[in-house]
């Protein structure tokens, strides 16, 4: 699981594609589907995966992976999230 580090600021992540909505900066994916980090201390700042239907995955499996992946390979090389244990 991956959490955005508690030093960072959160307009960092405009910078990859990430905007803004009420306390919930998304990324979008595919099929209407995102990535996103709620703003609340509260809640960890942890990056939360959709959940796709079986067959979203199934016609769609290497295009989400590969946008999955490649966010969390630029916010890994840019410093800004750290793996934490669930």
């Amino acid at each position: 699981m991956l959490k955005l580090k508690n030093n960072v600021d959160l307009k960092e992540l405009e910078k990859f594609g990430f905007y803004l909505e009420g306390n919930t900066y998304k990324y979008d994916l595919i099929l209407g589907k995102c990535v996103y980090i709620c703003t609340i201390p509260s809640l960890n700042r942890t990056l939360i995966f959709p959940p796709f239907e079986w067959y979203e995955y199934l016609f769609f499996k290497k295009k989400i992976n590969k946008r999955i992946e490649s966010i969390q390979q630029k916010l890994i090389q840019a410093g800004l999230v750290e793996k934490v244990s669930d």
